[in-house]
């Protein structure tokens, strides 16, 4: 599958007539792998495969550099200045600090996406009259964010590339959810009285989503 055709192979003897069959089955999964396939291939990741010197990251919806600074230091630490991400690195570690340095990257943006889910579900607490039992930042591959009946609610590391707004309106998404398990009007209602007009963050999500999941 390519972001603009699609091959199928298929078995000698097979009649056409059962290979569109399957095609047209398929076709809802063809098209999000080729959207997929698209976005792919129209920039950079938006998390580099090896940390280095000039590295650049997708953070909050804006493009941030990376720069490494070799100091006497315990752990490497992260800081965010502006549109650099300063890295700090012990001297001790070596040269070979790319896998040490995406860590700390994923770590530090678990906690920062932990603790703005934590405040927000503080603050529409008292609207909803619920409270989430857990909050959990995970890698998802297909999924922003769900909330299970037991009131747990997991938020995909990925939203940290997303802007601000749009990372904001997925935990209300899901915080509504702690109300209705399900998408019906009365949940939509919900959402809108907390949030607003949501259309511009669903249409980032849907058009972005190949790209950035």
């Amino acid at each position: 599958i390519q972001s603009d055709h699609v091959e199928l192979v298929i078995p000698n003897g097979m009649a056409e007539h059962r290979m569109l069959k399957f095609a047209e089955q398929k076709a809802s999964w063809i098209y999000k792998a080729m959207q997929k396939n698209k976005a792919a291939n129209s920039g950079p990741p938006p998390m580099p495969r090896i940390f280095k010197e000039g590295a650049q990251i997708l953070y909050r919806g804006q493009w941030h550099t990376v720069k490494i600074i070799r100091e006497k230091a315990r752990k490497i630490e992260i800081a965010e200045e502006g549109d650099i991400f300063e890295v700090s690195v012990p001297v001790h570690l070596g040269e070979d600090i790319s896998d040490k340095i995406e860590k700390a990257f994923r770590l530090f943006f678990k906690q920062t996406l932990l603790y703005e889910a934590q405040v927000l579900a503080e603050r529409y607490g008292p609207n909803l009259g619920k409270k989430p039992k857990e909050i959990r930042i995970k890698r998802q591959k297909s999924r922003w964010g769900s909330c299970s009946t037991k009131g747990n609610i997991n938020l995909n590391i990925a939203l940290i590339y997303t802007p601000v707004d749009v990372f904001q309106y997925v935990v209300v998404h899901e915080l509504c959810h702690l109300r209705h398990q399900n998408h019906s009007k009365k949940y939509w209602d919900l959402v809108a009285s907390l949030w607003g007009d949501y259309k511009p963050q669903e249409k980032f999500l849907r058009q972005n989503g190949p790209y950035l999941l």
